[in-house]
Formats: structure tokens, C-alpha cells, sequence
């Protein structure tokens, strides 16, 4: 599944190593942009937000049991997401500059 082309040009390009190393661009990172990195975490948090609803809409379809627990343990993996981006957040809040 690869996502669409950046709609913010202040958002770096996904690539294996800013995913790697994902935490140091967002908000509190060494290799934060110009935007302290909020531009790159919303994106996130939207995407994740939106896997979730179309996981969410595609469990309640019929569907083998099989194809059910996968699709449930990748809302799963995409609420744990949402909330690491959360507690990333959160810790980065109040962390004095």
C-alpha cells in the first residue's frame, strides 16, 4: 500500500531511513524542518486515523474468519500507532527547549 504523493511541500519524503529513524523528524527531533516536525506527525496521525475508519468499515463486511483476525489485528497495530503518536506527543509537550 504505498500512500499518496506528499500534499505539503514542508513534509520530507518517506524514505527506509526517515522511517528508520522516525522519531528524530518529528516534533523534539534532531532532524526536525523548518516546521519543528508537526507538519510530518500530522500526516501521520491523519493517515493512521484514516487506515483505521477503512479497517474499521471493512470488519463489518462477511468475510471468512481468517481474513476477520487479520483485518482486526491490523486496526489493532494501527490503534497502538495512534497511540504511540500520542504519547510522543504528549512526552514532547512540556520538554523544555
Amino acid at each position: 500500500m504505498r500512500p499518496e504523493a506528499n500534499q505539503n511541500p514542508g513534509v520530507p519524503e518517506l524514505s527506509d531511513e526517515i522511517v528508520a529513524r522516525l522519531e528524530e523528524y518529528l516534533p523534539g527531533g534532531a532532524a526536525v524542518d523548518e516546521y519543528g516536525g508537526t507538519l510530518l506527525q500530522n500526516q501521520i496521525v491523519t493517515t493512521l486515523t484514516l487506515l483505521e475508519q477503512r479497517l474499521s468499515k471493512q470488519s463489518r463486511t462477511m468475510m471468512p474468519a481468517e481474513e476477520f483476525q487479520k483485518i482486526s489485528a491490523a486496526r489493532q497495530a494501527v490503534q497502538a500507532a495512534k497511540l504511540a503518536m500520542q504519547l510522543h506527543h504528549a512526552g514532547n509537550q512540556h520538554r523544555p527547549d
